[in-house]
C-alpha cells in the first residue's frame, strides 16, 4: 500500500468539490431554475475562453513529475487515457507510445474517449471541456461549463456558460468533432435530457413543469418521459406532484435525481429524491417496466452504483451511510422479477464496485473489511484499501472466485472481449488476463501514481474512475446510459 501523509479529518475545499461532482450536473441546475423561480433569482458560473491547439509530446519515462509506464503491458488491448497528478496521458496500446496532452486550464479530469474511439473529451480545471484525438494530438477547448458526456451519435454534450435570463434552465450544446479535430456547434439539447441508451434508441427527460403559485409556495409537476431521439414526440412515463417554497428546504415531493435505460426496451431504473434532500446518505432505486408502470423499489444506493448485464440482469451497490466502509452490499437483480440477491459476503465485510462482464457470464466486484471508524484521515483510508479483495462471481452461481494478487483492489472495468479486467490498486492501474479461471495471469501494473500520495477523499469514497478511460472498456452500466457525474 502507497504510504500516505495523515490530512485533516474535514478538508472544506476537497467536500465542496467532491460534493459538487456527486451531483447531477443537469438536475442541479434544474432546479437551481426552479428555486430562482420562487427567490426571483439565479446564479450561472461563467467559463473561461479558449487557448490555441497545442500538440501532445512525448512522456519521458523516467523524468520527474511523469508518471511510471508499463507500455508493453497493455500491448493489443487498446488504449488508455489516464490523469497522473493532475495531468492527462495517453498511452497507445499499439505503438506503446505516451503522449502527455499539454494543459489547457489548471488539472485535468473525467477523460472520456467517443464511442468510436476516434476522439477524447475530460473536464478541465477551469470548468471549461478540452477535446482532441484518441492520441492526444491537437487538444482545443470549448466554453463549456461541464462535460456531460459522448451522446451514441458521436456528438459531444456540454452545459453552457453565461447567465440566464429567464427562469428557465439553459440548453445544453450539441457538438460534433470535425474531421480535422476541432468541435463544431452543431444546435442543443433540452436542459431536461436526464439518460440515454448505448444504441440511441432511447432518450429520457426528467421534466419539472411548475407554476401553480399559492402562499409564496410554487406548485406544479415533474414527469419522466421518453423518446427515440431528441426531438421526437415523448411519451410519459410517470408523473408526481411537486412543490417549491421560497427555500430550498420547503421541498417537496419525488424528484429524480438519476435515471438509466435498460436494454432491449425492459424499462427504466430510476433514483428517486424526496424532498429534493442530501443524496450522500444513499436513495432509493425504482424499477419502471412500461409507461404509468408501477414503481417496484428495489433498495437504497449511495450514489449511481450500478452495471448493467446484456441477459435480463444488473448488479447494485446496495446500502446507505456516505462512509465507503459501512453498510454496502453487491446486490445482483431480475429485471423480470425484480427481486435482488446479495452477493456471497462473509459476515462483517462489505462489498460494492460491481461490473458484469460484456457477455453477462461473470460479474466482478470488491470485498473489504467494514469499519467502525466515523472518521477518514489517510491512515484510515490506506489502512481499509488494504483489506480490499477482488472478486469473480459467474453467473447464476453462488460461489465465488478470488482474483490472486488483487488485494487493495478497486473500481474494476472489463475489456469488450471480456478477456481482461482493469482495476485501481495502490494509486495505481493494473491489468490482470482471464481473472477468476485456472488461466489467471499474474496481475501486472500498467500506470502509476493517479492521484497525489494524499488521496482526495469524501467520507472515505475516492474517485479512481474519474481519473482514467480504456478503449476497450466493455460500454456496462450506468457510465454508458446516463449523465451523471
Amino acid at each position: 500500500m502507497t504510504a500516505l501523509k495523515d490530512t485533516p479529518i474535514v478538508e472544506p475545499e476537497v467536500l465542496i468539490e467532491e460534493a459538487r461532482r456527486r451531483q447531477h450536473r443537469r438536475h442541479a441546475g434544474i432546479f437551481g431554475a426552479v428555486l430562482a423561480i420562487v427567490a426571483v433569482a439565479g446564479i450561472y458560473a461563467a467559463g473561461s475562453g479558449g487557448k490555441p491547439p497545442a500538440r501532445p509530446v512525448p512522456a519521458p519515462p523516467k523524468r520527474a513529475g511523469y508518471p511510471s509506464v508499463n507500455a508493453r503491458a497493455l500491448h493489443g488491448h487498446g488504449d488508455l487515457a489516464f490523469v497522473s497528478l493532475g495531468s492527462l496521458f495517453v498511452l497507445d496500446g499499439k505503438t506503446g507510445r505516451v503522449a502527455q496532452v499539454p494543459p489547457l486550464t489548471g488539472a485535468t479530469s473525467d477523460p472520456q474517449f467517443s464511442p468510436d474511439r476516434r476522439w477524447l473529451a475530460f473536464q478541465t480545471g477551469g470548468n471549461d471541456v478540452g477535446v482532441a484525438a484518441a492520441d492526444g494530438a491537437a487538444p482545443h477547448l470549448l466554453r463549456a461549463q461541464s462535460l456531460l458526456g459522448w451522446l451514441p451519435d458521436g456528438e459531444l454534450l456540454t452545459t453552457p456558460t453565461g447567465n440566464s435570463t429567464t427562469n428557465a434552465a439553459l440548453p445544453d450544446n450539441r457538438y460534433r468533432i470535425s474531421p480535422s479535430g476541432r468541435p463544431i456547434r452543431v444546435g442543443a439539447a433540452s436542459a431536461d435530457l436526464m439518460a440515454w441508451s448505448p444504441s440511441g434508441h432511447t432518450y429520457v427527460f426528467d421534466v419539472s413543469n411548475m407554476g401553480r403559485e399559492f402562499g409564496g409556495v410554487l406548485h406544479g409537476t415533474n414527469s419522466i418521459e421518453t423518446a427515440s431521439s431528441l426531438s421526437s414526440r415523448r411519451t410519459v412515463w410517470k408523473t408526481v406532484p411537486v412543490s417549491v417554497g421560497p427555500k430550498a428546504t420547503a421541498v417537496a415531493g419525488d424528484f429524480a435525481q438519476w435515471i438509466a435505460v435498460l436494454p432491449d426496451g425492459e424499462g427504466l431504473l430510476v433514483w428517486a429524491d424526496p424532498g429534493h434532500a442530501d443524496d450522500a446518505d444513499g436513495l432509493p432505486v425504482y424499477l419502471i417496466r412500461s409507461p404509468d408502470g408501477p414503481m417496484r423499489r428495489l433498495g437504497t444506493t449511495v450514489g449511481e452504483t450500478l452495471s448493467i448485464g446484456p441477459r435480463g440482469e444488473f448488479a447494485l451497490g446496495a446500502g446507505f451511510v456516505r462512509l465507503a466502509w459501512r453498510m454496502k452490499a453487491v446486490e445482483t437483480c431480475e429485471i423480470s422479477t425484480a427481486r435482488c440477491t446479495a452477493v456471497p459476503t462473509p459476515r462483517g465485510d462489505v462489498s460494492f464496485d460491481p461490473s458484469w462482464s460484456p457477455d453477462g457470464s461473470e460479474l466482478a466486484y470488491v470485498e473489504a473489511k467494514s469499519l467502525r471508524s466515523w472518521s477518514f484521515p489517510q491512515t484510515t483510508i490506506a489502512g481499509w484499501y488494504a483489506t480490499h479483495t477482488l472478486w469473480v462471481l459467474r453467473s447464476r452461481t453462488s460461489v465465488p472466485v478470488e482474483v490472486a494478487g488483487a488485494q487493495g483492489a478497486e473500481s474494476p472495468v472489463w475489456s469488450t472481449d471480456g478477456r481482461a479486467l482493469m482495476y485501481v490498486k495502490d494509486n495505481a492501474l493494473w491489468l490482470v488476463h482471464a481473472p477468476g479461471t485456472p488461466r489467471a495471469s499474474k496481475p501486472v501494473r500498467l500506470v502509476s501514481p493517479l492521484f497525489a500520495p494524499s488521496w482526495p477523499s469524501y467520507y472515505g469514497q475516492v474517485d479512481w474512475t474519474g481519473q482514467f478511460s480504456w478503449s476497450a472498456q466493455a460500454a456496462s452500466g450506468a457510465a454508458a446510459s446516463s449523465t451523471t457525474n
